[in-house]
């Protein structure tokens, strides 16, 4: 027995090497991340008399512990290189006001209008004398002035550090940012916020990078989208040509920063959303047509063919013009993937060897994973990479089974016969194929988006032949536009004609019902069987037969009631309310038992960030709530009622409280515009209580007065005051409420005692009395603020005044997303992180 296992692991060892690795090298990237304990002297000391262990147990056979310690070494080596991009930056504390920065523009990472995203380098603090860890990225807008990779700039910014909001469902930014070595972020704003010190120089291959996406962009810019404009403007609106044009430079430069929101939407719900990043197929387009330059060179020359094979000069021709595309769209992970795996088939055909797909592949990871440990847990490299895995699993030997079975085209005597086998067997495969890639990534899908595209195998087949055009011309246009610009127009032109109809295939299953299929938070077990059955699916597919239906039958039906597990989920006895981290504004979210739940407020909306799409949405999303029973807009001011626009517009809700004043705002109005008028009900204390679910909610506060015009401390005082009971457990709602309301609650002779207490105005010194405090008599107060603390809060006077009273203060910019579960008799406070050491979540019991 243990003969035979070493002998497999031998065969395995010599058949998949750099599988063996990689392995290793993750297992340690891993344990590194989870423990983060790093490569400390115990761990050497304990590697050697490991290293004896495994020797005793196989001596016999040297090649076996030869490949485990290999293992071994790239198992450290794993933990090494992730405990130091780890603690890059860990004790960078960014000052409290404005500096001056002085940094090297590094890379170009998204543009827009009226906005560039760059990483820059060698970052300095010019005021406190000292140079920046890592790189920072910098984010420039209402500027235009030109920049090139190398040059020296200043400007003035507040720094921040990368930190994640502890928000449920929300991306992991803190993960990206460290994967790109990030330690600091600043902006600059308006024509006069940077400055240049020095220039670099444009003979660098950084500077022409540079330059040359620099030109592609305007080239794009001038003619992308203008021919389909002036020859049908019926159809081809000004809409539509922005949409194309965003559409177009995304996936030509991985640039997605004017790609609209609902084509981003349109594309993930129809399950196309991977052509929106510069991926393998963008890499095998600048292959192809590396080769048929060479192929047309040689019958231009065909003497050159005695000099040199045709595909050993396209592979030598392809392996600068890879490193050169991938450097272009900023070195991505997909096509960083895509690129390694083609320089090693470039490689093979130099040196007249035979590749193996699967360690190809290995060899890409391996690779990437040790110049950048934490790309593992980026979504872009689990998702590329398990889709290419699943397609080299199964399509070669789906292939080879469907051969053998069907025997060769040539046995066909028609010649009709033969093409329409033909047209079938690649259909097959591009179902295959589709289905493989579909079935690896889909319990990542379901994990980090809470959602699988139903129609994705249909979008895909019809959509695939498209992109081919689309990458060929638009790669080729602005080359061609050297030689002549009609010409490069004419190749875009082609290009805009493919993305538009791509883009309507793309709306066209989006907005079929039911797509996508939206699935909540998946459990450990839910989560573990969702593999298994995926897992099980690829092996079925790998080689199907008649001896496997029964068993594949079974899959189905445990597939099925998965599926029933995770959407018809028992209701949840407990009441929750979560608070979310919207920094410095609201947005709660209330969902009592028998009820859909109440959003209170939405958090801010500006030119540059929605609460909205940012947070709120995923959070409904990784809850799986698709209908909301009502939204409570505390008062009509930007940091409270901002992001409930995107979210009327794309969830169902019931009713719209509020507490009508004269002053509407455009915003406000655009609000209420989305509900029916006698679902747009006023909240104050002359309405009757409103039942929500096993829950009442009750309105405190006075009606207000139609003024038309109202200062920004009226409109605080005109905030809701909502009530809610559920059992022996109350919550009180506050807004903005400034003292003179706190006041006229005081004087009203109404019951404001409440366990849950959500503190008004941010925790600011103009709010939370000390004789409205010892009214409310809290267990529980939640700020909805930034921490650590500014001048307009949450304010320590405060916060001591709430816990001399007794309360349990938690503050949403310190602590995450605050969850309180309550059974109508005790609490449960759940916290999403602590302010600059990451992710946690302690769930606590207050009697």
């Amino acid at each position: 027995m243990c003969d035979s296992f070493l002998k497999r692991i031998r065969l395995g060892a010599l058949a998949f090497p750099a599988v063996f690795g990689v392995a290793a090298l993750m297992a340690g990237i891993i344990c590194e991340s989870s423990y983060a304990v790093g490569m400390e002297n115990w761990t050497l000391i304990a590697f050697v008399p490991g290293l004896v262990l495994v020797f005793a147990i196989v001596r016999t056979d040297r090649v076996v512990l030869a490949w485990i310690a290999a293992a071994l070494i790239f198992f450290l080596i794993g933990r090494e290189i992730t405990h130091k991009q780890l603690e890059l930056g860990r004790d960078f504390t960014a000052p409290a006001s404005k500096t001056v920065i002085h940094a090297s523009v590094g890379m170009l990472w998204a543009s827009g209008e009226r906005f560039r995203t760059f990483f820059v380098d060698n970052g300095f603090d010019a005021e406190r004398g000292i140079d920046l860890p890592g790189r920072g990225r910098l984010v420039v807008r209402n500027n235009d002035i030109p920049l090139c990779s190398g040059d020296r700039i200043a400007f003035r910014s507040r720094l921040r550090k990368p930190l994640n909001r502890g928000n449920p469902g929300e991306y992991d930014w803190e993960i990206e940012c460290k994967h790109n070595n990030i330690v600091w972020l600043a902006s600059a704003d308006g024509p006069d916020s940077l400055a240049i010190i020095s220039r670099a120089s444009g003979l660098s291959p950084s500077a022409a990078v540079f330059k040359t996406r620099d030109y592609v962009a305007q080239f794009l810019d001038l003619h992308s989208g203008k021919i389909l404009s002036a020859c049908l403007p019926n159809y081809f609106s000004s809409a539509t040509q922005a949409k194309v044009h965003g559409f177009v430079k995304g996936i030509l430069l991985g640039d997605q920063g004017e790609i609209d929101y609902s084509v981003q939407q349109s594309f993930s719900s129809s399950g196309l959303v991977h052509v929106l990043s510069a991926s393998g197929l963008h890499v095998g387009i600048v292959v192809a047509i590396s080769f048929l330059f060479v192929k047309i060179c040689f019958h231009l020359w065909p003497e050159a063919l005695l000099w040199m094979p045709y595909r050993v000069a396209g592979a030598i021709f392809s392996i600068p013009a890879v490193i050169f595309y991938c450097s272009l769209i900023g070195a991505r992970v997909p096509a960083v993937r895509s690129g390694i795996m083609a320089l090693v088939v470039a490689a093979g055909i130099l040196m007249s060897k035979r590749w193996n797909s699967l360690n190809t592949l290995a060899v890409a990871a391996l690779i990437i994973l040790l110049g950048n440990p934490l790309a593992l847990f980026t979504p872009g490299f689990q998702l590329s990479f398990l889709a290419v895995g699943g397609i080299i699993l199964i399509v070669p030997e789906f292939t080879r089974n469907l051969t053998a079975m069907q025997g060769p085209f040539d046995s066909e005597r028609s010649w009709s016969a033969r093409a329409i086998r033909r047209v079938c067997w690649y259909f097959v495969l591009i179902m295959v194929t589709s289905l493989a890639a579909t079935l690896a990534i889909t319990p990542i899908l379901l994990q980090l988006f809470h959602s699988f595209p139903v129609w994705t195998l249909a979008a895909n087949l019809i959509t695939d032949f498209a992109l081919l055009p689309i990458l060929g011309c638009g790669l080729v246009a602005p080359g061609a536009a050297l030689l002549s610009s009609s010409v490069g127009a004419c190749f875009i032109a082609v290009a805009d004609v493919f993305s538009w109809f791509v883009i309507g295939v793309a709306e066209f299953f989006a907005y079929i019902p039911g797509s996508p299929l939206y699935v909540p938070h998946l459990s450990l077990n839910q989560l573990i069987l969702c593999w298994a059955m995926c897992l099980f699916f690829l092996w079925f597919l790998r080689n199907p037969s008649k001896r496997r239906v029964r068993i594949a039958l079974a899959g189905v039906a445990s597939f099925l009631i998965l599926g029933g597990s995770i959407l018809f989920s028992p209701e949840d006895p407990e009441l929750k309310a979560v608070f979310l981290n919207v920094g410095k504004a609201d947005a709660a979210f209330v969902q009592p038992p028998g009820s859909g739940g109440m959003l209170v407020d939405g958090g801010l909306k500006t030119s540059y960030f929605d609460a909205g799409r940012s947070i709120v949405l995923p959070f409904f999303q990784w809850q799986g709530t698709r209908r909301v029973d009502a939204v409570l807009i505390s008062h009509p001011q930007m940091d409270h009622m901002g992001g409930l626009l995107t979210v009327v517009k794309l969830i169902p809700v019931g009713s719209l409280f509020w507490n009508p004043v004269g002053d509407r705002p455009r915003h406000l109005a655009d609000i209420i515009g989305h509900f029916p008028s006698d679902r747009v009900l006023s909240a104050n204390r002359e309405h009757p209580g409103v039942q929500v679910g096993r829950a009442v909610l009750t309105f405190l506060n006075p009606a207000q007065s139609q003024k038309t015009r109202m200062s920004g401390k009226e409109l605080n005082n005109a905030s809701v005051v909502a009530r809610l009971d559920y059992g022996e457990i109350s919550f009180l709602f506050t807004g903005d409420l400034e003292r003179e309301g706190e006041e006229e609650l005081l004087s009203s002779d109404l019951n404001l005692c409440a366990s849950v207490l959500k503190v008004a105005h941010h925790g600011g010194r103009t709010s939370t009395s000390r004789q409205f405090v010892e009214a409310v008599k809290p267990r529980i107060a939640i700020i909805s603020g930034e921490s650590p603390m500014t001048r307009t809060g949450p304010h320590h006077e405060i916060i001591e005044r709430l816990q001399s009273a007794g309360a349990h203060v938690f503050i949403t910019g310190r602590d995450g997303a605050i969850t309180v579960q309550s059974d109508g008799k005790r609490l449960y406070i759940t916290t999403g992180s602590r302010y600059g050491d990451g992710p946690r979540l302690v769930k606590r019991a207050y009697d």
